[in-house]
């Protein structure tokens, strides 16, 4: 059984100028010591799936036949009290600002400590013995337990956050934008921490990101968003190195790393749409350089490209001569916009 199974995830805003279709019939499952990386440009819905599967949003912006399982359970059923004692203890969340997410006149040690204690997994007396272990496997000293959020610089508070999140043992950890902010060193070195805190702990990962180095680097399987839909899921070797949906091929572009060829970095051009409306056909369509009539009137569903690869694309059995194509500045230029 999956530990974590998002079915026809649909979320919409509700605002004075009118619906924002966030999230658009978004399904994925996640197993026991998977790691996941979400990716995809700001606005593609990525942290609005993560609100939703912590219940952080209104009610009244999940659609009805939405479902998210956790160890079996609907959380779209579970009562607050109920998501109270899951959100920390059972499912970690370390979110975009380290800063927002410490108390800026708690003691970081006394923050992780009461949080420890409110799920009764110590008592104050041995909370110490748990945060030097946690501080350690962070890069933080035990001292800065006695520190405030504003003693620490952006990557020593962003180590506490992750030591916090991991603090209370849960089976899944949700990452969301982790490093903003930071510079690409302690990027790195913050990665790296991360990524053998969740190896040792067993934890089941999912990340959301915008980086596809980050997603070849630490995830398995690899899950693209693009305006509110997942257009491609799959083991991340077949995302990175056989992208079978356009908009995968244009973000492999701007990656460096897959191949170690030196080659030009393309831009997609145009941006995303707005999602005042939901797509009627293809949403990538005016910044696809492979579109066709049909893609403007019918919406791709999501279908296999080979084994534990899905991809929504009307075209994917042609996903081997696109690749080819998609590796030539001319053929983006030759999008058909708007």
């Amino acid at each position: 059984m999956a530990v974590l199974d998002v079915r026809k995830l649909s979320v919409t805003y509700r605002s004075g100028d009118g619906d924002v279709y966030a999230v658009d019939d978004v399904s994925f499952a996640l197993e026991k010591g998977d790691s996941l990386g979400l990716v995809g440009e700001s606005g593609s819905g990525k942290t609005t799936i993560g609100k939703a599967i912590l219940r952080l949003l209104p009610e009244r912006c999940i659609a009805g036949d939405s479902r998210i399982f956790f160890d079996g359970k609907d959380l779209l059923d579970a009562s607050e009290r109920e998501m109270r004692a899951i959100r920390g203890r059972k499912i970690g969340l370390i979110p975009q600002s380290a800063m927002n997410a410490l108390d800026p006149v708690v003691r970081v040690g006394d923050l992780i400590t009461e949080a420890m204690v409110l799920h009764g997994l110590t008592d104050r007396g041995g909370a110490d013995g748990k945060i030097k272990e946690l501080f350690a496997s962070v890069g933080l000293d035990m001292d800065r337990r006695m520190h405030y959020p504003h003693m620490f610089s952006g990557g020593m508070r962003q180590r506490a956050v992750i030591a916090m999140a991991f603090a209370l043992e849960p089976s899944l950890i949700i990452a969301d934008e982790p490093t903003t902010g930071l510079d690409v060193i302690v990027q790195g070195q913050i990665l790296k921490e991360l990524s053998k805190l969740v190896a040792r702990t067993g934890s089941t990962f999912m990340i959301i990101t915008h980086d596809m180095g980050v997603v070849a680097e630490h995830c398995r399987t690899v899950a693209v968003m693009y305006a509110g839909r997942l257009v491609e899921v799959g083991p991340a070797r077949d995302i990175l190195l056989s992208p079978s949906h356009p908009y995968t091929m244009g973000l492999r572009n701007g990656f460096l790393g897959v191949s170690g060829k030196v080659r030009e970095v393309i831009s997609i051009p145009g941006a995303p749409p707005r999602l005042a409306a939901p797509a009627r056909g293809c949403s990538f369509r005016p910044r696809c350089p492979f579109s066709e009539s049909r893609c403007e009137t019918e919406k791709p569903p999501m279908q296999e490209a080979s084994c534990s690869h899905r991809v929504a694309c009307h075209f994917r059995e042609r996903a081997s001569e696109m690749r080819e194509q998609a590796m030539s500045p001319a053929a983006w230029r030759e999008a058909p916009g708007e």
